[in-house]
């Protein structure tokens, strides 16, 4: 006699007949020249079908015997738990099964001719265990050549200053250069900047060999217009 579980609850006794529908997904496809060909893929989801009763007294060839009410409220907590359970059947000869599945569906059958008996007509597939995995792709960066100066300080970024009517207080390491990109975003405006400050910059360089751009620290330049 066989044994069949559904989880933890063991059936009255055993369905007639049980039907397992070992699925595959292989297809068929037609090669030009070639004819078909068959491709091979992973095999799909077992279905399982059977159907069995519920007595409403106790016979003498059911295994387990309990109220109606109570297999059937055990169908409806497999239903609602959005859990797998173990689908099991204990043969006494032969092979045996065990397989990890959900409840799809299940009928309930009344009928004149079986008195107060209940047929339940039940519907499994197999459920296979998976998770998520988090994949990072890797991003490429992109770097873009910086400009090369002469002056180091001119590599000095900011963002653009309203130039009009002002005036800067030269700091340590400032170039021409720095300075026309700090208030223009461009450092080769520079020129601008040197020529509304020229007479004040060429009295301070005369007789030194020195770059006649040069500025130095604590000098208040004009800042024109862009």
């Amino acid at each position: 006699m066989h044994k069949v579980f559904l989880g933890d609850v063991l059936l009255p006794f055993a369905p007639a007949a049980i039907k397992l529908q070992i699925k595959n997904k292989n297809k068929t496809v037609d090669l030009i020249n070639e004819g078909e060909v068959n491709q091979l893929k992973r095999p799909g989801l077992t279905q399982i079908d059977f159907k069995f009763d519920l007595p409403y007294q106790k016979y003498p060839f059911v295994v387990n015997f309990k109220p109606q009410k109570f297999f059937l409220d055990h169908l409806e907590k497999l239903k609602v738990s959005k859990k797998p359970f173990q689908f099991i059947v204990v043969r006494e000869r032969g092979f045996g099964t065990n397989l990890k599945v959900s409840l799809e569906d299940y009928t309930i059958e009344e009928s004149a001719a079986n008195a107060r008996d209940v047929s339940i007509s039940v519907k499994l597939k197999q459920y296979v265990d998976y998770g998520l995995k988090t994949v990072t792709i890797p991003t490429k960066t992109t770097s873009k050549a910086s400009k090369t100066v002469a002056n180091p300080s001119a590599a000095r970024t900011g963002s653009p200053k309203k130039a009009e009517g002002e005036t800067y207080k030269v700091k340590k390491g400032d170039s021409l250069w720095a300075i026309a990109r700090r208030f223009y975003g461009k450092g080769n405006l520079w020129k601008k900047i040197y020529n509304a400050n020229k007479a004040l910059i060429s009295a301070r360089n005369k007789g030194k060999r020195v770059a006649y751009c040069t500025i130095y620290v604590g000098q208040v330049l004009k800042i024109p217009p862009k």
